[in-house]
């Protein structure tokens, strides 16, 4: 490089054909994962992704006390679950969320087997009545 004066500025630094090579393939590399991010993050918002809900799952318990909280977020209905040992009673839905609204004296070793794993998944139920014939149903007799 020449200065104003016509001398020789500074010194080019050059590499040998590998590691040039070299340097070459690592630009190359750090290029296509800045690109594979982009994207990777151009999919994600334009399909929507958001992540808050999506990470936000609902499934919790809440007590009686806080049914103004879960009034916005639990379904109507109800269903049949276990809390601490016993058959308890929710509003709601299995699987969303859940108002206790009673535990029952009825204790998990006096239900059939078979109705133990659908009370841990949540028995689901519409009305009254259906609830009083699944709570007769898990009794063995």
């Amino acid at each position: 490089m020449l200065g104003i004066a016509g001398k020789r500025v500074g010194r080019r630094h050059t590499l040998s054909g590998g590691a040039f090579l070299v340097v070459r393939l690592l630009k190359l590399i750090i290029y296509y994962l800045i690109f594979m991010i982009a994207v990777l993050v151009a999919a994600r918002l334009i399909a929507g992704y958001s992540p808050a809900p999506a990470e936000m799952k609902i499934n919790h318990t809440v007590h009686k006390g806080d049914t103004a909280v879960a009034e916005d977020f639990c379904p109507a209905g109800g269903y049949l679950a276990i809390e601490d040992g016993l058959v308890a009673i929710y509003s709601g839905r299995p699987g969303s969320c859940g108002v206790l609204e009673e535990i029952t004296g009825i204790a998990l070793d006096e239900v059939r087997p078979g109705e133990r794993e659908r009370l841990r998944a949540g028995i689901p139920f519409d009305d009254d009545d259906q609830q009083q014939l699944l709570l007769d149903g898990l009794i063995i007799d």
